[in-house]
């Protein structure tokens, strides 16, 4: 299996991929949301490490959402600081739950 290609969030909104910078992709993306009818509310990243993919979403203006697999501690949740904007069992509960 390859790997994805790598993409890097700047803090103006400017993504950076494989393929080179794209200014204002931020931007563009709760443009599209909106025109969806996604509302106002910002996308969310899913995954189970709490720093980089929770916290890590929440600091680039995302909705930071933490699984309770892999690297996920409950002990380092509780003395992180870090507030999760929704926690999940599994992404499986995105189905159970109704997104």
């Amino acid at each position: 299996m390859s790997n994805p290609p790598a993409l890097l969030l700047d803090l103006d909104g400017t993504l950076y991929t494989d393929a080179g910078p794209v200014p204002g992709a931020v931007a563009a993306i709760g443009e599209l949301r909106g025109a969806a009818g996604a509302g106002d509310a910002p996308p969310a990243m899913i995954g189970d490490d709490l720093w980089a993919d929770a916290a890590g979403a929440q600091r680039a203006g995302f909705q930071g959402w933490l699984v309770r697999t892999g690297k996920f501690r409950e002990d380092v949740l509780a003395l992180s600081g870090v507030r999760p904007d929704r926690i999940l069992d599994s992404i499986a509960a995105l189905v159970t739950d109704g997104g």
